[in-house]
């Protein structure tokens, strides 16, 4: 199945909204740069939820064709990460990952990072050897969502249904439809509940995805990264 894109919806948002099928508004029109900016809205309500660590927002850093290490070339940029990982790997090698104030407690070769979610990360490498220069730099990592700025962009979220009915909720906020608002919230809530089941109980074979060992009970956790 193709990933779902902002054109995808947009029928089936304005049909709710207007009570029409046909007609649907075009890219230029008010109402389809009006939901636009409630999906990017809704769209940063869904990443945030509760502090879920969305399965559709892990990724590698070789996703976007990664890097591959120079000598002398100690800084690498990753503009849409969301948090940092607890190691990287360099060819076949496992580098650790600290906080930057620890940097200069530990003596041996580490990695740290810089910067924030809304200014981009920056990657530090302490020293590159000669056995890392060549080799390629990877590691996963919990990304930002993709915005929702044109007709093309991607939805990502498993159940769009929630991205459709908030956005709902927030038009009809604004025509005072108040019995609108509550029936599109409602709709909103149960279809982002189904989407924190789905994401926290995995498949088959592999029950749930809380924590344990130590993790405490309701903490979605991931196995060690890479």
């Amino acid at each position: 199945m193709a990933a779902l894109t902002f054109d995808d919806i947009f029928p089936e948002y304005f049909t709710l909204y207007r009570g029409q099928a046909t007609n649907i508004p075009g890219p230029t029109d008010p109402e389809y740069l009006i939901a636009l900016q409630l999906a990017q809205n809704s769209k940063r309500k869904w990443a945030r939820a509760d502090g879920i660590e969305w399965n559709e927002l892990w990724k590698t850093f070789s996703d976007d064709g990664g890097e591959v290490i120079s000598s002398g070339t100690l800084e690498y940029d990753v503009d849409d990460m969301r948090k940092p990982p607890k190691q990287i790997t360099i060819g076949g090698s496992v580098l650790p990952v600290v906080d930057a104030p620890q940097v200069d407690l530990i003596s041996q070769n580490v990695a740290w990072f810089t910067g924030s979610p809304t200014q981009g990360f920056v990657l530090h490498l302490r020293t590159v050897t000669d056995s890392m220069v060549g080799e390629t730099l990877d590691f996963i990592y919990l990304k930002e969502p993709t915005p929702i700025t044109t007709g093309t962009s991607l939805i990502e979220m498993s159940d769009p249904t929630f991205l459709i009915h908030d956005m709902l909720a927030s038009r009809f906020t604004n025509a005072r439809n108040g019995f609108a608002v509550k029936v599109h919230k409602q709709e909103a809530t149960t279809a982002l509940q189904n989407m924190k089941i789905d994401n926290n109980t995995g498949t088959y074979g592999r029950s749930d995805n809380l924590g344990s060992q130590g993790a405490g009970f309701g903490v979605h956790t991931r196995a060690s990264i890479i």
